[in-house]
């Protein structure tokens, strides 16, 4: 069976929801499970999230041909010592970063110190820096003072792009260098195939605060996508 726009944009979504995950710097493993229009997951099933997509409406604000469509994300926790009302935000940020935040890819060269996910990197000449979301070595090694590779950041702050050559520092000290600009991936290239005009958080929060007893912690976030196609004609731009 072809696939529409619509599913190329939610498997896309989906694929992005299951980077999730503590190993890449996120709160929570929501991105463990991702299920699409699932009725419910079970204690077993948990940490995941199920993806819902709503209506779909005309745009007409944007032009003949645009299309939006409301997706809502519910994840699900199993809080155990955590106190819900703490947890809720934790999962709520996982939520808007995976599905909204724009990613720089960072090529890097003479790494001689190692860096980890969770770091917080910055140029030195240009100031432009970011969370540490991953870190892919090609070649060389941190031992030997020629580990290259690339970085991918979130939580991009000054211009989001670095100078070619410039020293990479974390908490002040050198530890690679520059070796490009970066590749900038925006929200609607990175969770939406490039078929989308835009993808916003458009609000959320605590679906349903567990009862006396209760282990599990829900969070909602409603996403509304922009996109374009041909009038009649669901599978082409």
């Amino acid at each position: 069976m072809n696939q529409t726009l619509l599913e190329r944009i939610i498997r896309a979504m989906e694929a992005a929801a299951r980077g999730i995950l503590t190993a890449s710097g996120y709160n929570t493993d929501m991105g463990l499970n991702v299920q699409v229009a699932r009725e419910d997951l079970a204690e077993t099933d948990l940490p995941g999230l199920v993806l819902w997509v709503g209506k779909e409406d005309p745009a007409p604000t944007y032009g003949a041909g645009f299309l939006s469509v409301s997706v809502t994300v519910l994840g699900l926790m199993l809080h155990g010592a955590e106190v819900p009302g703490y947890l809720v935000p934790a999962m709520l940020a996982d939520l808007k970063e995976a599905l909204c935040a724009p990613v720089l890819s960072l090529p890097f060269s003479g790494g001689a110190v190692p860096v980890s996910v969770g770091d917080t990197l910055a140029g030195a000449t240009s100031g432009a820096g970011g969370y540490v979301g991953g870190v892919t070595i090609a070649s060389g090694s941190w031992a030997g003072g020629d580990a290259a590779g690339v970085f991918t950041l979130r939580r991009l702050t000054g211009s989001g792009l670095f100078l070619s050559g410039e020293n990479l520092l974390v908490s002040g000290s050198p530890v690679a260098q520059a070796a490009g600009a970066g590749t900038p991936q925006t929200p609607e290239a990175r969770v939406a195939a490039g078929l989308a005009k835009s993808i916003q958080y458009t609000g959320g929060g605590a679906d349903e605060y567990p009862a006396a007893g209760r282990k599990i912690t829900g969070v909602s976030a409603a996403f509304t996508v922009l996109y374009r196609h041909r009038p009649g004609d669901s599978y082409n731009l």
